[in-house]
């Protein structure tokens, strides 16, 4: 994950085979999702780690959200594939924006929402084969009832995909450190995200 996010700032195209190699093996061994679940939620990252981290919970906790779902394990690969890289976009993103304590600006919120387009034009690079992940990238920030962006879509019109994403995506930050908080319980966090 780490060597795609300095493809991304370097401007290179990003090498998901590997990450397909990766996710297959988590996928294909149910006691080792366990374990991974587990370190997910209690390993502490340092800001230089923070967007690869990041990425990588986010894929565990979507696989773990497809098996609740029943998805195939080539399903469950596929989402495990976009959990690694729907985020890559916030590598162009400023650092200082990114590692600010206070509140954000209008401006820097407006910046910061600019990680879906860059990510889905970073996977767009990728081909037609891919086009399935570039929509994740796009569609990760969407909500059921429209009021998420870049599009404001809603309920179908967003990618089943990209709703377990977004799901694991919103469980990942709030369980973790950020600049300008502290982690929330993991059971907290489920209860924040079924009241909104």
């Amino acid at each position: 994950i780490q060597e795609n996010i300095d493809r991304v700032r370097e401007e290179r195209i990003i090498a998901v085979s590997p990450l397909a190699k990766i996710v297959t093996r988590m996928v294909e061994d149910k006691e080792f999702q366990d374990r991974l679940y587990y370190n997910a939620l209690y390993t502490k990252t340092t800001k230089e780690e923070l967007l690869a981290s990041h990425l990588m919970n986010t894929a565990i906790y979507a696989i773990k959200i497809g098996l609740g779902l029943r998805y195939s394990d080539k399903e469950l690969i596929r989402i495990g594939i976009a959990g690694m890289v729907y985020d890559l976009g916030m590598a162009k993103i400023p650092k200082e924006i990114l590692n600010k304590k206070e509140k954000l600006t209008e401006r820097e919120v407006k910046i910061v929402q600019q990680h879906t387009v860059i990510g889905y034009k970073l996977l767009q690079r990728l081909g037609t084969d891919y086009k399935w992940l570039a929509e994740v990238a796009l569609q990760h920030h969407e909500r059921e009832n429209g009021c998420g962006y870049p599009k404001g879509l809603k309920g179908d019109q967003i990618i089943p995909y990209a709703k377990i994403i977004g799901i694991a995506d919103v469980y990942e930050a709030m369980t973790h450190v950020r600049p300008q908080r502290e982690p929330f319980l993991p059971f907290m966090a489920i209860k924040e995200i079924v009241q909104s």
